[in-house]
């Protein structure tokens, strides 16, 4: 059974909403000095990338200005090579990409993208070379 998009897009919501309350009131330092604050910002960075490599193309294509491929990479980066997070990144997404992000979901209307993939699928196949 695969799980709803908008699922996703909710676990992406949810997420961001978790690393702005984790870091309020924090700065980089501050971020950095605690160690489950810290450990729990890389966790929800993880279910963003998840959750977004999970979201229809539609979804994505909607949505613009938002490095889809930056935010996976990310997950990929937390996920696989933990030792390899740059802090300076890591609080740049904080500060200046999660509030992005967070103000986009009145972007993703689930009603007119559910119409567009439902034409997508009715629309007839072009003819093949050979006319068939």
């Amino acid at each position: 059974m695969s799980r709803d998009w908008r699922l996703y897009w909710d676990d992406v919501v949810a997420a961001c909403r978790k690393v702005q309350r984790y870091t309020a009131g924090l700065d980089k330092e501050g971020f950095r000095a605690d160690e489950k604050i810290y450990d729990a910002v890389l966790r929800n960075i993880e279910v963003i990338g998840e959750a977004t490599k999970n979201l229809p193309d539609q979804v994505r294509a909607r949505v613009t200005g938002v490095e889809w491929r930056k935010i996976a990479g990310m997950r990929d980066i937390v996920a696989h090579k933990y030792f390899g997070v740059d802090d300076a990144i890591l609080w740049s997404i904080i500060s200046e990409k999660v509030p992005e992000l967070l103000a986009r979901p009145t972007e993703v209307d689930p009603d007119s993208i559910e119409q567009e993939s439902a034409s997508d699928q009715q629309r007839p196949m072009p003819p093949r070379p050979d006319g068939t």
